[in-house]
């Protein structure tokens, strides 16, 4: 058998927390549909004396049941109207460093990608040149084996002429094509 605790209950403070915070906002949202009246926002536009359309509002907001004066409703009104120009520019700022950080990302990868294809240019050059350089390996090595071939070949020759102790004869002599590889 489980035992289920049951959460402490709320304070007298919590509550009367609670209650301030939905009234606030409640509030707020009275302020902002008696301002939001087409009425209002024409005498508001524009004007730069507005006591009397806050005592308007502030008297609106006595029939609705809050008790404030116009300065107090213009105060919040000011207020809102800055945080909410706040919230704007940050908005703004937010965007454009998201902008900025997205074409960041952008460069990046693109960076990327040419890094990645000057190492494939280059890893393609290695292996031609490295192709190249066994292609005339393989050509020296068989000039040089042509070579060693023809010079042992006149020197078996030139053995057997020694021994049979004869003279070399014009046939005997080398070709104009091994003297030219000596």
């Amino acid at each position: 058998m489980t035992s289920q605790k049951n959460p402490a209950p709320w304070s007298v403070e919590e509550v009367e927390e609670v209650r301030s915070v939905e009234e606030e906002v409640e509030e707020v949202r009275t302020l902002l549909s008696l301002v939001a009246d087409v009425r209002i926002q024409r005498k508001l536009d524009g004007a730069t004396r507005n006591q009397n359309i806050h005592q308007e509002v502030a008297q609106r907001m006595a029939t609705r049941g809050y008790r404030r004066t116009p300065p107090q409703c213009r105060e919040k009104l000011k207020k809102m109207k800055s945080r909410k120009r706040k919230r704007s520019l940050f908005q703004q700022d937010l965007g454009a460093v998201l902008r900025v950080h997205a074409d960041d990302v952008a460069q990046q990868e693109q960076n990327r990608a040419q890094r990645e294809r000057h190492t494939q240019l280059l890893l393609a050059d290695a292996r031609e040149e490295r192709e190249l350089e066994a292609s005339l390996r393989r050509e020296a090595n068989a000039q040089t084996a042509a070579f060693n071939q023809t010079f042992l070949g006149l020197l078996g020759q030139l053995v057997q002429a020694m021994s049979d102790r004869r003279p070399i004869t014009r046939a005997d002599r080398p070709t104009r094509i091994c003297m030219r590889l000596l």
